[in-house]
């Protein structure tokens, strides 16, 4: 019996490793709305142009000619919406992935969540800008990719996303910020304009296990479990 026991705290020690080194950690997740009078001023501008008489074609769904539609279309700002997730903790010497999405709310042709509603027939869908998202993650003492500034457009009724690897060398926690910045570049040339949409605080821990990276419990973890697994099936055979 005495035999048995060290390899089986062996194998049950390897099953331990194995389930610290790969079970996920709860993501976090983070909705921001940010609406600014400048921003909506601009955007405004985004959406299409009325048909010109003649050419109006009816549309069913349309609701603007209910009561009370046209006071709630002007009180309704247009609205940047972003959705930030990442894991607070992860194990030294991992990957992670972290993810921005980016959405408008409140601009005509669009549905909130980056649904897609096409433009109406007999009406110009042609904006005057091009909208570019621009993001980027600095997080001292972590390796990040990519580096620096990742621009994106950001189209009619879709979400634009942003995706990081994040990777930690040694145990510890950190903090940095993720910065949004949406670009307006007039389609017909001209000064473009920019604004801060959001700085958002991020903040990582980096956990080890007795010192063991992520990549070493898995290691330790596997060969102890079939070294412990073999010794016990030979034991068991040579008994029979």
């Amino acid at each position: 019996m005495i035999s048995l026991l060290i390899p089986s705290l062996l194998f049950v020690l390897s099953a331990a490793l194995l389930a610290w080194g790969f079970s996920p950690f709860i993501p976090a997740r983070r909705l921001v709305s940010y609406a600014s009078p400048d921003i909506d001023r601009d955007l405004r501008s985004l959406r299409p142009a009325s048909a010109t008489p003649g050419q109006t074609t009816p549309d069913p769904l349309d609701t603007s000619t209910l009561p009370g539609a046209a006071t709630a279309q002007a009180e309704s700002p247009i609205t940047i919406v972003v959705n930030l997730e990442w894991s607070q903790t992860m194990r030294t010497g991992d990957t992670q992935q972290a993810s921005l999405s980016l959405w408008l709310e409140g601009i005509e042709g669009l549905q909130a969540k980056g649904t897609q509603a096409f433009a109406r027939p007999a009406m110009d869908p042609t904006p005057q800008f091009n909208i570019l998202a621009e993001a980027r993650l600095d997080l001292p003492h972590l390796k990040v990719f990519p580096l620096g500034e990742v621009t994106e457009p950001v189209g009619y009724g879709e979400s634009t996303r942003f995706y990081w690897r994040i990777r930690s060398e040694k145990s510890g926690s950190a903090s940095g910020i993720l910065w949004l910045h949406l670009r307006l570049v007039p389609v017909a040339g001209g000064a473009e304009r920019r604004y801060l949409v959001t700085a958002q605080q991020i903040n990582l821990c980096s956990v080890g296990l007795f010192g063991l990276t992520g990549s070493a419990a898995r290691l330790l973890g596997g060969i102890g479990i079939l070294a412990t697994s073999a010794y016990l099936v030979f034991q068991a055979y040579t008994r029979i």
